[in-house]
């Protein structure tokens, strides 16, 4: 295989594995915003029932 063919494959396969990391960073960051906002709003639900409780 020569020195070509590998810079070929390398340029091929690149964005794929960027593409991978991009979507990654993504959903991971989705992900923590969403639990942050859960918790959020199970520590307001809680102090609520705090000040009134029934």
């Amino acid at each position: 295989m020569s020195s070509t063919a590998v810079f070929q494959n390398c340029i091929r396969i690149r964005p794929i594995v960027f593409w991978e990391m991009e979507s990654f960073t993504w959903a991971s960051s989705t992900l923590k915003a969403l639990n942050a906002k859960e918790e959020r709003r199970e520590a307001s639900g809680r102090s609520r029932e705090l000040t009134n409780p029934s």
